[in-house]
C-alpha cells in the first residue's frame, strides 16, 4: 500500500526530498486515507435524519435533489414487505433527471448502467440454464 501513496505525492516534490522524508509523507498520506471513510461507513454511523447525513448532501444540492429527496424520503418511510417499491414512480423520476444532468451524476449514470447489464447477463443465464433443465426432462420423459 505506501508504494501506492507515494505515487500519489507530487514528483517535484519527491525529487526534492531524501528517502526518509518520501516515507515519512507516504506514510502520513496512508494514515490521511485510512481516516477517511466511504459514504456507506459515514452512513451507517450517523444517527440523525438520515437526510442530513452529510454522506448525501451532494445529491440533494445537485440540479435532481428535489427528485432525490422525494424517492429517498419515500423510501424511508416505506412499510411495504419490500420496501421501497411503492416508491417505483419516484425513483424513476430521480433517474430521468439524473440522465438529464450527466454532467453532475455521470459516475451514477456509469454505474446504473453497469448493473443492468449485470442484471441482464444473470438473467440469461438462468434463462439458458432453466432452458437445458426442461431439455434435459424432456429427454428423459422421452426413453
Amino acid at each position: 500500500f505506501l508504494s501506492k501513496v507515494v505515487w500519489q505525492l507530487p514528483i517535484k516534490s519527491i525529487r526534492a526530498m531524501t528517502k526518509e522524508e518520501v516515507k515519512k509523507e507516504a506514510h502520513e498520506a496512508q494514515e490521511e486515507q485510512e481516516e477517511k471513510k466511504s459514504p456507506m461507513e459515514e452512513a451507517a454511523e450517523y444517527e440523525g435524519d438520515p437526510l442530513d447525513c452529510p454522506c448525501i448532501q451532494h445529491m440533494k444540492e445537485g440540479p435532481c435533489g428535489g427528485e432525490f429527496v422525494d424517492a429517498y424520503r419515500c423510501f424511508l418511510d416505506s412499510k411495504e414487505e419490500e420496501k421501497g417499491s411503492d416508491c417505483i414512480e419516484l425513483f424513476k423520476a430521480m433517474q430521468t433527471c439524473f440522465f438529464e444532468h450527466p454532467e453532475e451524476y455521470g459516475d451514477f449514470i456509469k454505474k446504473s448502467k453497469e448493473l443492468d447489464e449485470e442484471e441482464e447477463a444473470e438473467q440469461k443465464a438462468k434463462e439458458a440454464k432453466e432452458a437445458e433443465v426442461k431439455s434435459t426432462e424432456s429427454s428423459k420423459d422421452e426413453k
